[in-house]
Formats: structure tokens, C-alpha cells, sequence
């Protein structure tokens, strides 16, 4: 597992988005948190569209605005009635005495269950909070997240808790998209509804074999759609990605034949670890998410190797003599 051992949840630096701000730990409701953006966990009420009747459900989102954004695309929802500021489950005694052990204090008082979960994780996998792009995308398809939420949490919770179909499929192709194009060469397509992705994602919804493959992916995601493929690092790694099969085949040959990512280049890039650039924005580990695995052979591993490789030949050798 990669981690950066130096990172401590409490005596992190300044962020110096909000000069208010002196940690991670120290968000509180009054203060915006690193990247300048406030979550609020609101409670709206709607018609469903599959019973005709009115329901309430509990979301957090970063406003008001960007929540009836988001209901508008979850096939579910019909005329949104009301949205109001609403109370989340508070966090549990248990989980604030584990927080204290873990961080020495609390970032402020009243704390969700899930963002006192959000917090625990961060510090027990030396990881962060999400930024601004990250927000909204969790807000966009529907995942739970906090002010405290990091990436790697946010990914997840799209990619497992996914609202439907259509939901999963544009993320998908979002994120293959994401994991593929040129970064150096263009600013990129950063809307998941992009009518080019969304018709990728049409494609797919209507394909029952893609539909699979893309479920069974989804089912099986290591890494919320983060990156794909393994992934050789400076460093001498290789970071396993989720697997490259049918679904991400058919989305990254639509978007290259569309010119909209290079399958040729990314290799390249990915053989110079240019794909730091774009998951590590700011430097960090890997969020403790990343399994590892050293593309440099290990001495003891090499010998074992060959100890075997003679076994298996000498056992062969035997056999023909007999037969002979």
C-alpha cells in the first residue's frame, strides 16, 4: 500500500484557499474548506415517478443549486416539491472516542456519522479531503460525501451506489475518457453529460453484453474507475488499476476513433508516469487506495524462481531418460 508517512490529519499545512483555515481538521461549519466550497445536507421532497407518489429523501450536496441539478438527471425523481436544510444522523459515541485516539481533537462539534466515518478513514489511510471538481461529480451522480470525503471515498460511492443505469454508464465513460486523454496537448472535456460521452453511454445502456460487462466491472472495481490498467511509476512501481475489459474496449475505441483520446500516446505518457499529473494534483499518496506491486525483481523472488525453473527441467530430463 502507498502512503506518505509524513502527513498527519491534525498538523497538516495550511491549504491557503481561506486564510481562516489553519488545517484540514479545522473545518467547521462557519468556515469553507480547503478549496472554498461548503457541504450541506439537505432534505427534499419529490414525486416518484414509479408510484406517482410524494417521497423524502435525505442528500448532501454542495447547494441547493447543485442538488436540483443533480435530481434532474435521476430518472426517478419528478417535480421536486421543496428542498430545505435537513439533519443528518449524528456520529456515534464510539466513533468520536475512536477520532479523538486518532487525531487528539475533533474539527468542530456536531458531527454526522458519516463524515466522523469520512474522518477516521482519512487519518487511519493518511488521506484528504476531495477538491471542488471532486465535489461536484459526488453531487452530480448522487453519492453520499462530507466536507471530509476524500477522492478515493468519492469514486467509490459513485462507481458502487450507483442511482441507475444511465448513472453508471456516463460515469464510466467519463472516467475512461478522463484516464486517456492527452493532458499535455489539450484542456480536456470535463462534464460527464458532454453530448459525446453521453451518447457513448447511450450506446452502452442499450447494448445488453456491454450492460454486462460494464456491471461485472463495476461489481468488481478496485479503484472506483480511477485509473485502468497497470500503471509503471518513476519510482520503479507498477499501481494496479481496474481491469481493461469489454466495456472499457468499446468506450476507448469510440473515443479514439472520435479523436478524443489517443490509445497510442496514452501508453506512452503512462510509460513516463505522466499519469501522476492528473491523479496526484497536489503531490499526495495515493490515498491509501493503490495496490502496489514492484516492477523491480526481488533477489530472494529471483532465486526461487530458478531453483524451480532447474527442478522442472531436471524432472523433465528424467522422464525422457525412463521413456528412453
Amino acid at each position: 500500500m502507498w502512503r506518505e508517512t509524513s502527513w498527519n490529519l491534525v498538523d497538516a499545512p495550511a491549504l491557503h484557499y481561506d486564510t481562516r483555515l489553519t488545517s484540514i481538521a479545522g473545518i467547521s461549519d462557519a468556515v469553507a474548506c480547503g478549496w472554498g466550497v461548503l457541504v450541506a445536507y439537505f432534505e427534499y421532497e419529490f414525486k416518484k415517478v414509479s408510484t406517482g407518489r410524494r417521497s423524502k429523501r435525505n442528500r448532501y450536496a454542495v447547494d441547493e443549486a447543485g442538488l436540483r441539478a443533480a435530481l434532474a438527471h435521476d430518472q426517478q425523481v419528478g417535480e421536486v416539491f421543496s428542498v430545505r436544510l435537513g439533519e443528518a444522523i449524528p456520529a456515534s459515541d464510539a466513533q468520536l472516542d475512536y477520532l479523538r485516539d486518532l487525531i487528539g481533537r475533533l474539527p468542530k462539534a456536531g458531527l454526522s456519522m458519516l463524515e466522523a466515518s469520512d474522518l477516521i478513514t482519512n487519518a487511519k489511510d493518511l488521506r484528504h479531503p476531495a477538491d471542488e471538481r471532486d465535489r461536484r461529480l459526488a453531487e452530480r451522480f448522487g453519492a453520499d460525501f462530507t466536507n471530509y470525503s476524500s477522492r478515493a471515498a468519492i469514486f467509490d460511492r459513485i462507481t458502487s451506489k450507483w442511482i441507475d443505469e444511465v448513472h453508471l454508464a456516463r460515469w464510466f465513460v467519463y472516467r475512461v475518457y478522463r484516464d486517456g486523454f492527452d493532458r499535455g496537448a489539450v484542456d480536456g472535456v470535463d462534464d460527464p453529460d458532454h453530448e459525446v460521452l453521453a451518447g457513448i453511454a447511450a450506446e452502452m445502456v442499450s447494448s445488453r453484453d456491454l450492460w454486462l460487462s460494464l456491471y461485472d466491472a463495476a461489481g468488481a472495481s478496485f479503484c472506483g474507475f480511477r485509473w485502468f490498467g497497470a500503471l509503471p511509476t518513476p519510482e520503479g512501481v507498477h499501481i494496479i488499476g481496474d481491469h481493461e475489459g469489454e466495456a472499457y474496449e468499446f468506450v476507448a475505441s469510440r473515443l479514439d476513433v472520435m479523436g478524443l483520446i489517443s490509445r497510442a500516446s496514452r501508453q506512452a505518457r503512462r510509460q513516463k508516469g505522466d499519469f501522476v499529473k492528473e491523479d496526484l494534483p497536489d503531490g499526495r499518496a495515493l490515498d491509501g487506495q493503490a495496490q502496489v506491486v514492484s516492477s523491480k525483481p526481488h533477489s530472494g523472488s529471483t532465486l526461487v524462481g530458478a531453483i524451480i525453473f532447474l527442478g522442472g527441467l531436471l524432472a523433465m530430463l528424467l522422464i525422457m531418460r525412463a521413456l528412453l
